[in-house]
């Protein structure tokens, strides 16, 4: 079973977000990452 994306997990990749702004913009990215990984939120199938 996968680790569920994180704010940590996505620093750790290199992706900052920072306030409300960045929430939205977090949320946009991970919906870009599940439609070009299949969907799934967890990092082993990214």
């Amino acid at each position: 079973e996968g680790v569920p994306m994180s704010n940590k997990a996505a620093c750790d990749l290199g992706i900052e977000f920072k306030g409300l702004e960045g929430i939205k913009e977090y949320v946009k990215h991970i919906h870009e990452l599940q439609k070009t990984f299949g969907g799934e939120r967890h990092i082993e199938n990214w």
